[in-house]
């Protein structure tokens, strides 16, 4: 459901336009009476409009709107940010409007922090219906004081409507968060961000030493208790190939856990304001490819290994202890440089595909 808030000085006339006149004198009568309005769309197929009053609610179905597109206004002033645009209803002269610089000015702070919140300022002639003022005569100022918002408020898409059918005609690009214009606007804003994501990936491979907390022991990735704890004779008893132990044990542990979370939630972070994706299942993925390449590393390790000894006394003589050193070394090495090169990669491979999706 796209949102839209109106706010502005009769915003009764906006919502009369939206309905067929035979139904604007009813509508006028309960809008008095009602804190809130709430237009949605409905086919153009369907018969007429519609219109309710719940308490204070006054909702409205109605045919000039597309389906999937709600329409709110508050008599207390909503809150913009909850909303995807904002409708500025203004009569004109418009530019010179203290309450429009105000709302302009609070809508532009979101719109820094959520580059799809979209603000329109509408000018109208009042009474556009009955035509009540001379139109000829107003045209020309009307036309001057769009071109006045529109220097002033660069932000914000100005348009101006002289009549009903002008309304209605336009309506749709009022309304519709997707026009030509719109998605040009925001693919230019997303591949931005992107182009900025990349800079910062060129920097994780300088900081990732830095930030990663697993990568600041002075002995590895894994601590001196770590590493007693892995590779303790029960975990490594009878094993004929006693590496393959140790890396089998290393990833069944709390510490090969605490490691994988902290590489999971440092791409959380980065990925964040350009996720579109299932979060989930991607850091899903990504775990398994750290621990597909952890396991070829085994692989690679384990080929010129030797057998556990036949008992725990034995375990503690110096040619064991060193293939233990050695495990610490090629899972601190793995982690280092590896598991970076594949943190990296991923990241690289969704901002591909968010690329591949904007064309």
């Amino acid at each position: 459901m796209y949102r839209v808030l109106v706010q502005g000085g009769a915003a009764d006339e906006f919502f009369c336009l939206l309905l067929s006149a035979e139904n604007r004198t009813y509508f006028r009568k309960l809008y008095r009476e009602s804190e809130i309005v709430r237009a949605c769309g409905c086919s153009v197929l369907s018969e007429g409009n519609r219109i309710t009053q719940n308490k204070k609610v006054l909702n409205i179905i109605s045919n000039r709107l597309p389906v999937g597109v709600k329409i709110e206004y508050n008599k207390s002033e909503a809150e913009p940010r909850n909303f995807d645009k904002l409708l500025l209803w203004e009569t004109f002269p418009a530019e010179d409007n203290e309450q429009l610089e105000k709302r302009v000015f609070q809508a532009e702070k979101i719109m820094k922090k959520n580059s799809f919140f979209q603000v329109d300022i509408i000018l109208y002639i009042g009474n556009i219906k009955t035509a009540s003022t001379d139109l000829k005569s107003n045209i020309e100022p009307l036309k001057k004081s769009k071109n006045n918002c529109e220097n002033k408020y660069k932000q914000c898409n100005v348009y101006a409507f002289t009549s009903e059918e002008d309304f209605i005609q336009n309506i749709i690009y009022l309304i519709v968060p997707r026009t030509i214009y719109e998605k040009k606007k925001i693919t230019d804003q997303i591949n931005s961000l992107l182009n900025q994501k990349e800079d910062d990936l060129q920097n994780i491979y300088y900081l990732y030493d830095f930030e990663m907390e697993f990568l600041s022991g002075q002995n590895g990735v894994l601590s001196s208790e770590q590493l007693y704890s892995i590779s303790s004779w029960k975990n490594i008893a009878f094993r004929q190939n006693l590496m393959e132990a140790h890396f089998e044990s290393f990833v069944e542990s709390n510490a090969y856990s605490s490691i994988i979370n902290e590489i999971v939630m440092y791409y959380r972070n980065f990925i964040k304001d350009i996720c579109i994706w299932d979060v989930e299942k991607d850091c899903f993925n990504l775990e398994k490819k750290i621990k597909g390449g952890l396991l070829s590393e085994k692989k690679l390790y384990s080929k010129n290994s030797i057998s556990a000894p036949k008992t725990e006394i034995e375990y503690k003589a110096q040619i064991y202890t060193n293939e233990i050193l050695k495990f610490n070394k090629a899972v601190s090495d793995f982690f280092a440089e590896n598991a970076k090169k594949i943190l990296c990669s991923h990241i690289s491979e969704k901002i591909k595909t968010y690329r591949g999706l904007l064309k």
